[in-house]
């Protein structure tokens, strides 16, 4: 029996002794006092005074106290301290180690200090996946609903682009949308129980799309769609809309923020409104940061060229190089999808113009980067491949050597220096860099170690090791039949001998 039914049943209970029966506490939202709101703004105040003068990490800091006081700020406290974790990685900033991880505990029976926890880990490294569970799973646990209603959309999309899509992660958010949706319902807050419950319809879509034909959640897609009709007509005829209605509002303009997918209507209202509040809030980046995003989401050229033209103008008016990143961003990837647009087709000289240009833009705007942040080696990761793909082998060596200190991209970058010494002729080097690096990946055979044995096997085979060549060739075969070309170059190598 789950919390709405249990409470359901007490209510009855109570109203069949005459009792006069309200809504039950433990459904009421979690309540900050007058005093712990002014705490958190002074804090919120020093934050955005720090990012202004581009001191991250001390801004992050000082977002992280004021949400201890009130962390259902999401306009004031998390987003712009996600803004402040997006411009700390910008600048080079490190993520943090294993000392940072175990003292800021994610699972502790506190879920407020490991929401703070996850939260300062994750603006520390905004792609973890972790972190942003360990928030999800915080802010669920203590009914931080505003706060599961920011982060769950972000975590949504994070978990639906793995390489290999975990059905758990998806249904623990179903879950956790269900059981704040029934909270809200129970006392009668309709607006945000249709927020939590078109939020848990999304992702159990989502789950029916990959998890077919083996698994049918037919049923559980229509009884929801079936509640969330049922509520939207409460919702209408409640007689206090019209006092609420701006609240409301607001709220659906943030669930509409994060969906992916609306109708154009809503999308150019939501447009208009994201502009008239950059426009008037010019020096807070978060607001364009906002305009931008929704420009961009539903992939039209000539909206993003907008967004485009805003980056870059205040590029030019504040010489925040972080503006000009956003704006390259997105032009690589609407290169990347004219490519992918012309694909499929049979215009080869088109396609091939298109790549070109797509690789030189990219050299170049990884180069300005690199200049910019000589220490961040990720950039330095992404000009190297970059540099390997054009074939400029002697400048991409050095910059993937120091690359290479990023843990995250260090198998990567030994990889393409292999590759580089490959393609150079010296087989050798190649070799000794390919041993390196799988002696030191720890995951026998996943996508990377593949790539690294295949190679070390083509360097030993050029060099005239066959046996050395058939030994790898024939550990990659075992590992997976289909890979490359491994089955015919054992064949021709056994052939040879």
């Amino acid at each position: 029996m789950g919390l709405f039914d249990k409470v359901k049943k007490k209510a009855a209970g109570t109203a069949a002794k005459g009792q006069a029966a309200g809504p039950p506490p433990e459904a009421l939202p979690v309540q900050f006092s007058d005093a712990e709101i002014k705490k958190a703004r002074q804090w919120f105040q020093q934050g955005k005074k720090l990012y202004d003068d581009r001191n991250y990490d001390y801004a992050i800091e000082s977002y992280v106290s004021g949400l201890q006081f009130w962390p259902e700020a999401v306009d004031e406290g998390h987003i712009p301290l996600r803004v402040a974790a997006f411009a700390r990685r910008e600048k080079g900033g490190k993520k943090p180690g294993t000392m940072d991880a175990m003292k800021r505990s994610m699972s502790g029976k506190n879920p407020l200090q490991g929401l703070l926890n996850a939260e300062w880990l994750w603006a520390h490294d905004p792609g973890n996946l972790a972190y942003m569970e360990g928030m999800v799973k915080n802010a669920a646990k203590g009914k931080y609903e505003k706060t599961l209603l920011f982060i769950a959309p972000i975590y949504f999309e994070a978990i639906k682009s793995e390489k290999k899509l975990s059905k758990e992660r998806f249904l623990m958010l179903r879950d956790f949308y269900n059981q704040l949706g029934d909270r809200c319902e129970l006392r009668q807050d309709y607006g945000q129980a249709l927020l939590f419950y078109q939020g848990s319809l999304t992702v159990l879509e989502a789950v029916q799309s990959f998890t077919a034909p083996k698994e049918d959640f037919t049923n559980d897609i229509t009884t929801l769609a079936t509640k969330i009709t049922l509520l939207k007509g409460k919702y209408d005829g409640d007689q206090g809309f019209q006092g609420s209605v701006r609240d409301k509002g607001a709220q659906a303009d943030y669930h509409d923020r994060e969906r992916m997918v609306m109708d154009d209507e809503r999308l150019d209202a939501l447009v208009a409104d994201a502009r008239k509040e950059w426009e008037a809030n010019r020096n807070v980046p978060a607001k364009l940061l906002n305009l931008v995003e929704l420009l961009c989401r539903p992939e039209r050229q000539t909206m993003e060229d907008q967004a485009i033209a805003l980056l870059m103008g205040e590029h030019d008016r504040t010489n925040n190089y972080s503006f000009k990143m956003r704006a390259d961003d997105i032009r690589m990837k609407q290169l990347r999808r004219r490519i992918r647009d012309l694909g499929g087709g049979t215009d080869s000289d088109a396609l091939n113009a298109a790549r070109v240009e797509q690789l030189k833009y990219e050299l170049s705007t990884f180069k300005e980067r690199m200049d910019i942040y000589p220490t961040d080696n990720r950039i330095k990761f992404e000009y190297g491949r970059r540099l390997v793909k054009a074939r400029k082998f002697d400048e991409a060596i050095p910059i993937l050597q120091d690359g290479r200190s990023d843990p995250k991209n260090r198998f990567n970058c030994l990889g393409l220096i292999g590759r580089c010494f490959f393609e150079k002729g010296l087989y050798s080097q190649a070799i000794a860099t390919y041993e390196q690096a799988i002696s030191e990946y720890e995951i026998p055979d996943d996508d990377t170690s593949k790539d690294l044995n295949y190679w070390l096997a083509r360097s030993y085979e050029e060099l005239g090791k066959q046996q050395e060549a058939l030994e790898v060739y024939g550990k990659l075969i075992q590992w997976d039949y289909n890979y490359k070309d491994v089955r015919n170059r054992l064949a021709a190598l056994e052939k040879a001998r």
